[in-house]
């Protein structure tokens, strides 16, 4: 079942390649981000950044479902700082609703995030 975002974006489990290219990242983000860190920097919090989403993201199939808006804040601050818009999006009404419904949409959209960011902004 596709979950459509409040920008009218819908996310659905059939296939990364089926939403690249839309528009996930805030690449102004990204750019600042890279520029107050330098590139050393930058890669760091990048490492850190996917290994504790993907940490939380494994986490939440399992948590009651009165820890999930934590989860999700947690989740929605990550994608903030780095500019994972739509992921950032999915995450607060996440964290708003505290339902199991979003975590399916979560984990997709932070897969198509994750792939377009990995790519550049160019699509490269």
């Amino acid at each position: 079942m596709p979950v459509t975002t409040s920008k009218g974006i819908s996310i659905t489990k059939l296939g990364i390649s089926n939403c690249v290219g839309i528009g996930m990242i805030d690449w102004q983000r990204v750019s600042e981000l890279r520029r107050d860190l330098g590139d050393d920097g930058f890669d760091e919090v990048i490492e850190i950044f996917l290994d504790e989403v993907e940490e939380r993201l494994g986490e939440l199939e399992t948590k009651p479902v009165d820890q999930l808006s934590e989860h999700f804040h947690f989740l929605k601050g990550c994608a903030a700082n780095l500019g994972f818009a739509t992921f950032q999006e999915i995450c607060a009404e996440g964290e708003a609703s505290g339902n199991t419904g979003s975590i399916e949409a979560a984990i997709s959209a932070y897969e198509v995030s994750k792939t377009e960011f990995l790519a550049g902004p160019d699509g490269a």
